[in-house]
């Protein structure tokens, strides 16, 4: 796989930070509270990946990383449409 340049990875970086608040606050869609660390590139895609840190007390302090595009997504919750991740502050 060729990968992008790094001028085009970095335009799609800055096109994230359109996207998501870094270090703004998001509950997942089951209810759980996760910060927003930073963005990142996913090497072996080189897409660009959302790093957040869980917020609360089982998983305290561990940081994910997940595609920007499903980060983003919707999912369904018994027939209806809503976002994965909805920001709160």
């Amino acid at each position: 796989m060729s990968h992008k340049s790094g001028e085009q990875l970095k335009q799609e970086l800055l096109g994230a930070q359109q996207q998501v608040r870094i270090n703004g606050r998001y509950q997942h869609y089951k209810g759980q509270e996760y910060t927003i660390v930073g963005l990142a590139v996913i090497e072996s895609t080189d897409e660009v990946g959302v790093l957040y840190r869980a917020e609360y007390a089982e998983l305290q302090e561990i940081i994910f990383l997940r595609p920007l595009g499903e980060f983003c997504s919707l999912v369904d919750v018994d027939g209806v449409k809503v976002v994965r991740f909805a920001l709160v502050a």
